[in-house]
């Protein structure tokens, strides 16, 4: 509800809720020191080839989106670090892979949030997950009908 991207984000931007899977680069301080996170776009992700075998690499299940943060979320499991350092900089095309087959997209960004927390969240049959499956297929649903505005344009320029 409160992704980087939604309406809810920008329209309360102050909410502790709204801030917390998002590090700015002043919260950091030092452009040069690094700060422990829960995860990193994998466009931008640099990783020990140990900690990967470690945790047997991205999960093949996740198709275009989500995969990153389940990598992170396993690499930490494990005791491993995941860190941001807001002096390394990457330019990452966001929405070039989906830009000719939105709607397929869209889909499998949701599909794979469900797969996230379904795996992650709430990991055994719950009415959470029944919520999640819920509220996940009418936001699938407002994005395809209005096309609600996402990701896609958002350029990613630090990591």
């Amino acid at each position: 509800m409160f992704g980087r991207t939604t309406l809810l984000r920008r329209v309360l931007p102050d909410l502790a809720v709204s801030k917390r899977n998002v590090v700015s680069d002043a919260a950091v301080g030092d452009r040069h020191a690094s700060v422990i996170v829960d995860w990193v776009s994998g466009a931008c992700m640099l990783a020990r080839r140990d900690a990967l075998r470690h945790v047997n690499g991205f999960d093949e299940r996740y198709f275009l989106y989500w995969e990153d943060a389940d990598l992170c979320r396993r690499l930490r499991a494990h005791g491993h670090h995941v860190r941001y350092v807001p002096g390394a900089t990457a330019i990452h095309r966001v929405g070039h892979s989906s830009r000719s087959v939105r709607a397929p997209a869209i889909r499998a960004f949701h599909e794979s949030a469900y797969l996230y927390y379904s795996t992650h969240v709430a990991p055994t049959a719950s009415p959470k997950r029944l919520l999640a499956r819920v509220l996940l297929g009418i936001r699938c649903w407002l994005h395809l009908r209005f096309g609600v505005q996402d990701a896609s344009r958002v350029r990613v320029e630090t990591v």
